[in-house]
């Protein structure tokens, strides 16, 4: 159990950390942080109001993938 909360946050994090460059190049820092908030805000708020455990790691997914965004 401890093992898929950990994954699901870090396996999207890197995999955004690697694509972030293509909307980066075409968007601008600016509007790539704004994504990258909109889905860490989106990820957190899920993740807080997770009623069971598959939701709660889809939460930890999204909010994963919005970390790796800002970690440039």
């Amino acid at each position: 159990l401890v093992y898929f909360l950990q994954f699901s946050a870090f396996m999207p994090s890197s995999v955004s950390l690697n694509s972030q460059f293509i909307l980066y190049k075409y968007t601008g820092r600016r509007w790539e942080l704004i994504i990258a908030s909109i889905f860490y805000l989106f990820g957190s708020v899920l993740m807080a109001f997770a009623p069971n455990l598959a939701v709660l790691l889809v939460g930890r997914f999204i909010y994963g993938f919005g970390i790796g965004m800002v970690s440039f």
